[in-house]
């Protein structure tokens, strides 16, 4: 009797057990979606160089506007390996020209080729961000420039300069060394751009070598004098100039001169020529 028992409370407790067991569907398999593709962000942060973005002075509003920048060229090194140009020059003429911005369109007569396809006395067009204009006439091309105090229209002969991180284009009669890269005109034509916007632009010294000016609130040229012994010099952006003397600018387009030409052989070796 008694295994009778015993035999049919295990019965029933194997019952529950089942009954309280919950079947489970078979696992489908979870669709994944590939990873999205991620991509190297180059964009580099402008350090703060104490520039005010607006300033008013001798009947002048200067605007300082703000780049972000794919990478800096801090040096001489980096600005000759990036261009495919590099001459020096005389800014003989400038225009206006307007294209979503106030930009300035300089005519540059070379003076000397350190690289690239051109000849002294070529004349070339350099387009840059940027410019100077009258009130009125900027006025005309994009918007009412408004007094940021009064809130009233500035009077149309007031003058209106723009530049970008301290930096404004160039002016007639000023000697510069330029890093260039071809560009397209807004209507075609074949101009050039600073690589890197100011970074490819130096000014030349009583010394005969080249340096950027240091950043400013408006377009008076100020350089940093302790930086004028030549070498690759400070970081533009980062509280001194880069100056490049002429023999150190000719040594490194020398060497790329070189390169360029190493790699033109390899190219147009004929097959089974030993390399």
């Amino acid at each position: 009797m008694k295994k009778l028992i015993c035999f049919l409370m295990a019965l029933m407790l194997a019952f529950s057990l089942v009954a309280c067991t919950k079947v489970q569907p078979p696992t489908q398999p979870q669709e994944t979606n590939p990873p999205e593709e991620t991509y190297p962000t180059f964009v580099m942060e402008i350090p703060e160089i104490g520039i005010e973005p607006v300033v008013d002075q001798n009947n002048t509003r200067y605007f300082n506007g703000s780049l972000e920048k794919a990478f800096l060229l801090d040096t001489a090194e980096k600005l000759v390996d990036y261009s495919p140009l590099i001459v020096a020059g005389k800014c003989i003429s400038q225009e206006n020209v307007y294209h979503m911005e106030l930009h300035t369109l300089s005519q540059i007569e070379i003076t000397h080729v350190f690289f690239g396809d051109a000849r002294i006395g070529d004349v070339i067009s350099v387009i840059e961000m940027g410019g100077r204009d009258t009130s009125g006439n900027y006025d005309q091309h994009m918007y009412e420039e408004k007094d940021f105090f009064t809130g009233k229209r500035l009077p149309d002969d007031y003058r209106i300069v723009t530049g970008y991180e301290g930096y404004f284009p160039l002016r007639e009669g000023d000697e510069v060394l330029l890093f260039l890269s071809e560009t397209t005109g807004f209507q075609g034509e074949l101009w050039y751009v600073t690589v890197d916007a100011s970074d490819g632009k130096l000014y030349l010294q009583e010394s005969g070598a080249y340096q950027q000016p240091l950043p400013s609130s408006t377009d008076e040229l100020k350089f940093d004098t302790e930086g004028l012994q030549g070498g690759t010099g400070a970081p533009p952006l980062g509280g001194g100039t880069l100056t490049i003397t002429i023999d150190q600018l000719m040594a490194l387009c020398e060497e790329k001169t070189q390169g360029v030409g190493e790699v033109v052989n390899e190219e147009e070796a004929p097959e089974g020529a030993s390399q």
